[in-house]
């Protein structure tokens, strides 16, 4: 219903005022002004692509048996809609995306693996070494 608890989640979805104004404007040119109801025009017109876009995507991954919509199940509904001449971009930035997630994996990894500036091999030595600390502490004590 109008005013409702999904027209309240919807409107969360929308694309925020300021960013789209700037664009606008950067679009329009410097001299350009961008009237109110443009914004209020373009923010829907974003929120009923997006829809678009997702719900076709849903789709995607659906017929692809996928319990999870991913990038690729986007791309593809990009494709179907005939949004073609955006696919080249939107690949570009999948591929990016992917690339900078690999990288923060690995930096977390190596980072993970490298306990206070040991390395794997330090680090287990230096744990035997205090087990057997331990222990020959624990077998004087007894």
């Amino acid at each position: 219903w109008p005013g409702g608890p999904a027209a309240a989640m919807d409107d969360e979805l929308g694309v925020p005022r300021a960013p789209l104004l700037s664009l606008l404007k950067a679009g329009a040119g410097p001299d350009a002004r961008v009237a109110k109801d443009l914004v209020d025009t373009m923010q829907e017109a974003c929120k009923e692509f997006v829809h678009l876009v997702s719900s076709e995507a849903g789709q995607v991954a659906e017929e692809a048996k996928a319990k999870c919509v991913s990038a690729e199940h986007v791309l593809k509904a990009v494709e179907r809609l005939e949004f073609t001449e955006y696919l080249s971009e939107l690949r570009d930035f999948v591929e990016a995306d992917r690339e900078h997630r690999d990288r923060r994996r690995m930096d977390k990894k190596k980072r993970k693996n490298n306990v206070g500036g040991m390395s794997e091999e330090e680090a287990i030595a230096l744990q035997q070494k205090l087990f057997a600390e331990a222990r020959a502490q624990a077998s004087g004590k007894l």
